[in-house]
């Protein structure tokens, strides 16, 4: 059976989507394709961050509202935005070149560090993401090591498992033996002793 990461946008699909990226301008679309690093929905204060022009952001994204190609998700405590369609992310992440791509994961996880400073240890998977997107696999192997202790320490097994599981990932591609053995013997010791 597939999963829903093994569905292929359709062609047809795909073609109008892009299509409808390609008649923005390119400040509107670039905005769109930051955007769709972040996530399905994404705070203000992120985007605004990691945008290179922050200073006309507002239009963009109401003219990216306007085509219905983005809504607000709401004002408060934080304003957010998300994309209408789980499908437009896709197409807008599919079009940026993967140099850029890491480039913008980069971007993003050095701003998700500096505006959650206070709240690290709950950004942490995101981080892991981000930077492992990015391929600072150092960076992700902390991240996700930090995420998994989290994950364990709520009682989230399975959660705390795919974490460690990424962090091994990532300690796998350094070539970091000592790490891994270190992850092994944390992630076997969550497995045996659930909070």
């Amino acid at each position: 059976s597939k999963t829903i990461d093994d569905l292929a946008i359709p062609d047809t699909l795909q073609a109008l989507l892009i299509a409808r990226m390609d008649r923005l301008d390119e400040e509107a679309r670039t905005t769109l394709q930051l955007a769709s690093v972040i996530g399905r929905s994404f705070y203000f204060r992120i985007l605004q961050a990691i945008s290179d022009t922050a200073f006309a952001l507002d239009k963009r994204l109401t003219a990216l509202e306007r085509v219905e190609l983005l809504e607000q998700a709401r004002r408060r405590p934080e304003l957010e935005y998300m994309f209408r369609h789980e499908l437009t992310r896709d197409a807008a992440y599919g079009s940026i070149l993967n140099r850029r791509r890491r480039e913008f994961h980069a971007r993003v996880a050095a701003a998700i560090e500096t505006l959650f400073a206070d709240d690290i240890e709950e950004q942490a998977h995101r981080l892991g993401q981000h930077y492992a997107l990015a391929g600072n696999d150092q960076k992700a192997l902390e991240y996700y090591e930090m995420a998994a202790e989290v994950a364990s320490n709520l009682g989230a097994d399975d959660e705390s498992a795919e974490h460690y599981a990424r962090a091994l990932s990532a300690a796998d591609r350094l070539g970091d033996a000592s790490a891994a053995a270190r992850l092994r013997a944390k992630q076997a010791f969550a497995t045996q002793h659930p909070a």
